[in-house]
């Protein structure tokens, strides 16, 4: 199983000068928790839901809500992303990915040919890809006693 055939094909992404508010509003609108950032054509970092609900004003500060999506619509992804990607070939297998996946804990890896961004595999994917071939394993399922 090739992550080619189990990536999302049609990814959604940022520019990086894209405000952290309306990077939240795309990702919840979408149901996604991963955004690529880009330059133009070229990847230049991610930004999760974690990184954005971290770049948030604390409830503290006791902003209003128009207050508060000011200052997020002037926050770019650029200052929240991770800039550090660490990205996988189309070709290379789902446990691949899954173990760079466990291995740098992260939940996605943006899948590139050459530095052209041609999808993204993600922690659901491979469990969809797993869940679809489970006939493969042979493994029966228990429950637990009641």
């Amino acid at each position: 199983m090739q992550v080619l055939n189990w990536m999302t094909k049609e990814v959604v992404t940022v520019d990086k000068a894209t405000g952290v508010r309306a990077a939240a509003d795309l990702m919840k609108a979408r149901n996604i928790r991963h955004l690529p950032v880009m330059e133009g054509e070229r990847l230049v970092g991610i930004v999760t839901d974690r990184d954005l609900r971290e770049a948030m004003p604390p409830a503290s500060l006791l902003l209003d809500v128009h207050e508060a999506d000011y200052l997020l619509d002037k926050v770019p992804v650029c200052d929240v992303m991770t800039k550090r990607v660490i990205g996988i070939s189309p070709d290379v297998s789902i446990a691949k990915a899954a173990d760079l996946m466990v291995r740098n804990k992260i939940g996605c890896l943006p899948v590139l040919e050459g530095d052209a961004l041609v999808g993204i595999i993600t922690e659901s994917d491979i469990l969809r890809g797993v869940a679809d071939k489970q006939d493969m394993f042979e493994v029966p399922i228990s429950r637990a006693k009641e």
